[in-house]
């Protein structure tokens, strides 16, 4: 039995299902707040944001499903915002921690009943929070650009099919 789906279809349909995923989750949490130049925002800022996720997210899923020619450029222009928002967060990791920090100090019966050194326990937070904001970033981007590359490399996929 021979297959008819093209090189590379496996992969792009995986990844198709994941980015409408991630569509499905920026729409549940629509309104939670996020971190923007240097800031963090909820409102009418965050809305927006998700819903230009969701958006990009769905339209690369749809894209990469379905094959279309049009899906290559998707992933570059979701990459490309991607990229630009995952550096603006990056360097926006002082506000973010900054406003965990205050999340957190904000419930000390937490720490009073588990018995915890509320300093302590922030401490350590910051620490861990500041390595992993410091790292993560680029290891997300690393495979966003890696999931690029392949599909440059399989960039047939996206080509109309003749009839």
């Amino acid at each position: 039995m021979e297959s008819t789906m093209k090189r590379g279809g496996f992969t792009f349909r995986t990844a198709a299902v994941f980015f409408v995923l991630s569509a499905f989750v920026d729409v549940i949490f629509i309104d939670s707040r996020i971190p923007l130049l240097g800031n963090i925002y909820g409102g009418v800022v965050a809305v927006t944001y998700h819903l230009i996720y969701a958006v990009l997210f769905l339209m690369l899923g749809v894209g990469l499903w379905n094959a279309k020619p049009w899906g290559y450029t998707a992933l570059l222009v979701t990459t490309l915002v991607y990229t630009v928002d995952a550096v603006q967060a990056f360097f926006s990791r002082g506000a973010v921690e900054a406003d965990l920090i205050k999340q957190l100090s904000e419930h000390e019966e937490i720490f009073r009943q588990a018995g915890v050194d509320k300093e302590y326990f922030l401490n350590v937070f910051t620490n861990n929070f500041h390595n992993m904001m410091t790292v993560v970033p680029f290891l997300v981007l690393a495979c966003w650009w890696g999931f690029v590359w392949y599909a440059y490399i399989r960039r047939d996929y996206f080509q109309a099919v003749k009839k």
